[in-house]
């Protein structure tokens, strides 16, 4: 097992089915871990615990070779898929569209004429960013959620990762692209003051659930929306920049704090998340503790985070300071930064980290304000 995790394929199933061929039953991993314990390095240890807890409840429910190799796998399936994340990677910041609308799309006449599925995970901070968008202006949107698993519900595309919306029958992905093309179909008569920006970009990794990965962008040039002045649409994108790049690199850190904090956040995932029933259980316990110590030891280093939730509540109460006495970074409504953040944070609603941000930070009242401007969601199914 050691072995595995020095050479970076705990998250293979080929890899874990090697190190489970060892042991007879699945009863002996527990007292296997103990001993490994005692000469492994802090982390590797703590994995091996978590493991051996993991094992402990797997084999109530399954006994013999056969049930180790099976659960063994799709344990191993379960953490790969959290490690290697389906969610979109950040984009710069997002720009306005350049060059016009996709090919087949045009502006709608009405509201109701659109015709827009999310493919989505529930959770995911970008996907709950484009659904602050099109809640806002009251776009009609039907949802798909995708098991993160085996995304069968994306079997007709290439592309692999969420967001990914089908407009009018055309797959626009991004969401910072997604929103800016709603944008720009908004019927002539609408003046939002929450127009978005958009990047070509093309990923060569995966981003949230929750990490971070590389990607080669192409920006354009933004144009303000009418009611915003140059200076306010270049500090609109400062902000939109800041959420991606620093903002929801926090989220991670904070879900998955601590094993307690990182269980809680598995149950709330399983919970809203397309999951087979077998895989439920499976991926709650490796799910969480594979989260919990990738996110500990190597996205807090990477992005130099080392008191998450200090510095969550300091991120959030820098974005309060950015925000105008008149209510809303955009003035009298909502720009694409405030729906930026409100999309963000509303991602950890369901957390035990969220009623911390609201009780130790100044956001409650702008929060607040941001539920009442975005509305009821106009998803309809």
């Amino acid at each position: 097992i050691l072995d595995c995790l020095r050479t970076s394929q705990m998250a293979s199933v080929r890899g874990l089915l090697r190190a489970t061929r060892s042991l007879t039953t699945l009863s002996n991993v527990p007292s296997m871990g103990r001993t490994i314990i005692s000469t492994g390095a802090p982390a590797q240890s703590m994995y091996v615990r978590q493991m051996a807890s993991v094992a402990t409840a797997v084999n109530s429910r399954a006994t013999g070779m056969l049930a180790a190799l099976i659960g063994a796998g799709t344990l191993a399936t379960a953490a790969a898929t959290f490690k290697e994340a389906e969610c979109e990677a950040p984009t710069v910041a997002p720009v306005a569209l350049e060059g016009g609308l996709p090919e087949g799309l045009k502006p709608v006449a009405n509201i109701a004429d659109f015709d827009v599925v999310l493919y989505q995970y529930q959770p995911c901070p970008f996907c709950n960013k484009v659904r602050a968008f099109l809640d806002y202006h009251k776009i009609p949107y039907k949802t798909v959620e995708v098991n993160p698993l085996f995304k069968g519900e994306l079997k007709f595309t290439q592309y692999k990762k969420v967001p990914l919306a089908v407009i009018q029958g055309v797959e626009v992905k991004d969401s910072s692209h997604i929103i800016n093309v709603l944008a720009a179909m908004l019927p002539p008569t609408t003046t939002p003051s929450a127009t978005a920006t958009s990047t070509t970009a093309t990923k060569t990794g995966s981003w949230w659930w929750p990490f971070s990965s590389s990607s080669s962008t192409t920006s354009s040039t933004a144009s303000a929306p009418a009611s915003s002045s140059a200076v306010n649409n270049e500090d609109t994108q400062k902000w939109c920049k800041w959420a991606d790049d620093v903002f929801v690199h926090l989220l991670p850190a904070n879900i998955y704090r601590t094993p307690t904090e990182a269980l809680h956040s598995f149950d709330y995932l399983l919970e809203h998340g397309n999951f087979p029933t077998v895989q439920r259980d499976l991926a709650r316990y490796v799910g969480a503790a594979a989260m919990h110590l990738l996110s500990k030891y190597k996205l807090n280093k990477k992005y130099n985070i080392t008191n998450p939730r200090e510095q969550l509540y300091a991120a959030v109460d820098q974005w309060v300071d950015a925000v105008p006495a008149s209510g809303f970074h955009g003035g009298a409504g909502p720009d694409i930064a405030d729906l930026t953040m409100f999309g963000l944070l509303r991602s950890i609603e369901g957390y035990d980290v969220f009623a911390d941000v609201l009780a130790r930070t100044r956001v409650r009242e702008w929060y607040t304000r941001m539920i009442v401007a975005v509305g009821a969601p106009s998803r309809i199914d």
